[in-house]
This record gives structure tokens, C-alpha cells and sequence, in this order.
């Protein structure tokens, strides 16, 4: 299997499954872990619009999950996706971690979501220089 299409195949895995942790039901029992010392009822309104909120959050991931895997079977015509996860992790990933950490959050889990990003990143990065050195063979779809 090529770099880049592994690397597809198991960051779309990661994101359905990261994805996934933010659908309602499964977010609810989380929430003393995400947001430490949450201070109103996990029942209460708070509580529901903030899950609520973050689902969203949840469907982008399990969206860009899926289309790395259907983007997998041909990465070299979706280089452009293999960016956008790179600038997302950057942004969305590293930027938002080191914002929180700014806001008081727990250090320890932010500094290994901003280890996460990193290694995508990097991988991702390696993954499509890579996918640019090899050469292509006539009907490899991997």
C-alpha cells in the first residue's frame, strides 16, 4: 500500500472515530472528562447546548473521515483534501489546543491532542511527498 493511501485510510479512521465521540449520547458521558469542573447539571441546558453545539463539530469530523476513505482508493486526485486535514490540524488542531491551554484547560490532554496534530501533520506532509516521488503504475488503485 502506498504512503499516502494508508495515510488516508487511517487518519479517515481516526477522524469517523474522534467523529463519532461527539454524537449526542456518547458526548453527554464525556463531558465531565472534555470540559473539567463543569459547574452545571449534566441534564440542564448548559449541558444539552453545549453537546449540542459540538455535534456539529463532530459530523465535520465523520464528514472529512469519510472522504479520506472514498478519496483513498485514487490519493493522487485528492491531494487537496490531504491539505485541508494538514491546515486543519494546524489550525483547528494546534491553534485551538494552544488556545485552550490560554483559557485554563487541562494542559496534559491538549499537549497530546497537539502532539496528535503534529504527528498528522508531519505524516501527511511526508505522505504526499512521498505519493510525488513515486511512480505511478497503470491501474494501481491500492
Amino acid at each position: 500500500m502506498r504512503p499516502l493511501t494508508a495515510w488516508m485510510r487511517a487518519v479517515g479512521v481516526l477522524y469517523l472515530v474522534l467523529g463519532a465521540t461527539w454524537f449526542p449520547g456518547i458526548a453527554e458521558r464525556m463531558l465531565d472528562s472534555r470540559i473539567p469542573g463543569f459547574d452545571a447539571p449534566t441534564d440542564g441546558v448548559a449541558a444539552r447546548g453545549y453537546t449540542d453545539w459540538m455535534f456539529g463539530f463532530g459530523i465535520d469530523l465523520f464528514v472529512i473521515g469519510v472522504f479520506l476513505l472514498a478519496a483513498s482508493r485514487r490519493p493522487e486526485r485528492a491531494t487537496v483534501l490531504v491539505w485541508l486535514v494538514i491546515t486543519l490540524s494546524a489550525t483547528r488542531g494546534i491553534g485551538l489546543d494552544l488556545y485552550h491551554i490560554a483559557m485554563g484547560y487541562p494542559v496534559v490532554s491538549m499537549v497530546a491532542f497537539i502532539a496528535l496534530h503534529t504527528a498528522i501533520i508531519a505524516s501527511g506532509v511526508w505522505a504526499l511527498r512521498a505519493q510525488e516521488r513515486a511512480p505511478a503504475t497503470a491501474g494501481e488503485t491500492a
